[in-house]
């Protein structure tokens, strides 16, 4: 089942053979894994939930992470992709730091936030791999010149037998000149 739609969707998915949804990453995976825990971390810390800047500003950013995976998928094309990695690699960095600050404001202790920095260091890679990835095809793309369907250029018909030489097509006549 499709929850999406692209206009190169069958260029897309040749390139994403095994991922026909961006849900089945695990960059995106471990991204809700990670934005899950903090959320658990926040609810369960009195000081966190009522420091309402720094609980928002936490939550956004972690919830970010797997926003931006998603957008940058559904864009269907590598270089556009991996600019969106870059914007979920930021919010990553971002929730991290926050999530750092909560343990120095002793909203949270080190020991409870274990699983949330581990799920962020797995996700920072898994997400700077398919980043690579989406560099490299795109590398490919414009090495073959290739475009999507509807927008390859037309190959310039060759020169033979049955095609009229550069002088009969300036003259704007099939018949051979005649000198």
């Amino acid at each position: 089942e499709q929850d999406w739609a692209c206009p190169f969707q069958k260029v897309w998915q040749k390139h994403m053979v095994g991922v026909p949804r961006y849900k089945d990453f695990d960059a995106w995976q471990l991204a809700e894994a990670f934005k899950k825990e903090v959320f658990r971390l926040v609810r369960h810390s009195p000081g966190a939930s009522r420091n309402f800047k720094y609980r928002d500003q936490l939550r956004e950013a972690a919830g970010g992470i797997s926003k931006h995976i998603a957008e940058g998928y559904l864009r269907c094309a590598p270089l556009e992709f991996a600019h969106f990695l870059d914007y979920a690699l930021g919010s990553l960095a971002e929730a991290e730091e926050r999530l750092g600050d909560g343990v120095e404001l002793e909203y949270f202790s080190e020991p409870d936030c274990r699983e949330a920095f581990r799920f962020a260091k797995r996700c920072t890679v898994a997400t700077g791999r398919l980043k690579q990835s989406q560099l490299r095809y795109a590398e490919q793309l414009r090495l073959q010149k290739r475009l999507p369907p509807g927008r390859r250029p037309k190959a310039p018909p060759q020169k033979g037998r049955d095609q009229p030489d550069a002088r009969r097509a300036r003259l704007g006549s099939d018949e051979p000149p005649t000198n």
